[in-house]
């Protein structure tokens, strides 16, 4: 068992940490501070809020409150998913961490779904079931493109950036031309997912 989960870790390791990834390194947390993580993170959404701001503004949060880095995870669908009456999202997005002193399956803090944190296997079969899939996992990407190219092949993918990326068009403009963000979070776009995101 513990083979296995170091495999698991492996495979969200150096491989999938590239690019949009640069040096960023999300922080490692002990089980016992989940709940004050979950706590620090704004509630309050707004019905039609998009994940992308909710996931921007809790990443903020918790680097400015509590001192740590979150990984975003990027889920994107196949087009046959948003064609579900249930199912319209063409992607989702949400802040994660790990354990510290684990090999374990990184965390998933998406208070707009769950009270506490989700294990990234969790989150991903959650999605895949909504939208009427069999499969448990997702195909895991290092570039936007192997999404882009291939939106009928797989039936999701999963994709790792670092926390100042806020929406996948800047993913895009990584790949294409090369632009990086810094790695501070611009206070203007913090201030724009908050206000598109949440009603105080």
């Amino acid at each position: 068992m513990k083979f296995l989960l170091f495999i698991f870790f492996l495979s969200f390791s150096s491989g999938v940490f590239s690019q949009v990834m640069d040096d960023f390194k999300p922080s490692k947390v002990s089980i016992d501070t989940f709940s004050q993580l979950m706590r620090e993170m704004k509630g309050g959404h707004k019905p039609h809020s998009q994940c992308f701001n909710r996931a921007h503004y809790w990443a903020w949060q918790l680097d400015s409150k509590l001192k740590v880095k979150t990984v975003k995870v990027f889920i994107f669908f196949r087009k046959e998913f948003i064609q579900i009456d249930k199912f319209d999202w063409w992607f989702h997005v949400a802040p994660g961490v790990y354990l510290d002193g684990e090999d374990s399956e990184i965390q998933i803090l998406d208070k707009f779904l769950w009270d506490g944190p989700v294990p990234i296997s969790y989150w991903q079969t959650h999605f895949l079931r909504m939208g009427g899939s069999d499969r448990d996992k997702c195909k895991m990407i290092t570039r936007y493109s192997d999404y882009v190219n291939n939106t009928f092949k797989e039936h999701c993918y999963i994709m790792f950036a670092a926390q100042q990326y806020w929406q996948p068009f800047e993913l895009e403009k990584l790949e294409k031309d090369g632009i990086r963000k810094a790695p501070e979070m611009n206070m203007k776009e913090v201030l724009s997912a908050k206000r598109q995101a949440f009603w105080f």
